[in-house]
């Protein structure tokens, strides 16, 4: 039986129930659609894990054409897509635990607010790749058109496939929220400063705004108040057009600082930052009989 970490286990929650997050009613708004996109992905991951071919195919596009790439070799249309994913299955040991990473998503890339791009990264035995999705609403649902399983259209782009502007967007929103982890643990205010951006809010554990942000921070970090948030393993939520990137972390085990990110003269700059406090409590047990998780209790928002 293949199954996923824990970490994997917990994003369906947390997508779910950051539709409650503590980010202004704007952010939430603007950002539905990637808590929605990230189930998806959750959908699929699980699919892979249970070993349910035909669960992976059907989160695929039915309106189109749709593709995968495993490796250098294209797949094209639902049966072969299954066939493939049924071949790959065939080579993993049954022990294999498929570990999937809290996801990236692009909204709107191409101006087309019905289009998205998304990213996982994975390992499964002797595999490890980043798989890269283009994803369009179809009659209201998220579906993947086009598939990277391996990540290689990096490198090898196509023209209907070109993860490359998606890519560069990612890497620069991560650099940005590493820059802010690394500021707030080091407690440097001129960092931190140098990070605000024009209207840069923190918001206390009461829900009111500090008087002065940078203070804030500083006043927390000492305690070890923001040791919890790690960029590498949070969810990111871009929203293209509108310059917004929202930071997560949903395997904080404590209160975990949380960043809303804007594009501000060609940098990404904090917007908002929050210390957001909740419970972890337990949901339905998996299928994996793996304990899901989520944000029971959110209190004090942006």
């Amino acid at each position: 039986m293949l199954a996923t970490v824990r970490r994997h286990a917990r994003l369906l929650a947390c997508a779910c129930a950051l539709a409650l997050f503590a980010m202004p009613l704007i952010a939430n708004e603007r950002f539905k659609d990637a808590f929605i996109i990230d189930a998806r992905i959750t959908d699929m991951a699980d699919a892979v894990a249970a070993g349910d071919a035909n669960g992976f195919a059907g989160v695929f596009t039915e309106q189109a054409e749709p593709s995968l790439w495993g490796e250098a070799l294209r797949y094209t249309g639902l049966l072969a897509i299954e066939a493939w994913m049924n071949g790959l299955l065939g080579l993993v040991p049954p022990a294999a635990t498929y570990v999937a990473s809290s996801p990236r998503v692009i909204l709107g890339l191409d101006g087309d607010e019905d289009t998205a791009w998304a990213t996982s990264n994975w390992s499964w035995a002797v595999w490890e790749g980043r798989a890269t999705g283009m994803m369009r609403r179809e009659a209201g649902e998220w579906r993947f058109r086009r598939v990277d399983f391996f990540g290689l259209k990096v490198a090898l782009p196509e023209p209907d496939m070109d993860p490359t502007e998606a890519t560069q967007l990612i890497a620069e929103v991560s650099a940005a929220a590493d820059a802010v982890a690394a500021a707030s643990t080091a407690c440097d205010a001129q960092a931190i400063e140098a990070l605000a951006g024009s209207d840069f809010r923190f918001v206390q554990a009461d829900g009111s705004d500090a008087d002065d942000p940078i203070a804030a921070i500083t006043d927390d970090c000492p305690v070890g108040a923001f040791d919890g948030f790690d960029p590498a393993s949070a969810a990111i939520y871009i929203h293209a057009q509108a310059g917004l990137a929202l930071v997560v972390d949903p395997n904080a085990q404590a209160d975990s600082l949380q960043l809303l990110l804007r594009l501000e003269d060609g940098a990404w700059l904090i917007d908002s930052a929050t210390l957001s406090d909740y419970d972890l409590a337990p949901l339905d047990v998996s299928p994996r009989e793996q304990l899901l998780t989520s944000w029971a209790r959110v209190r004090g928002g942006l």
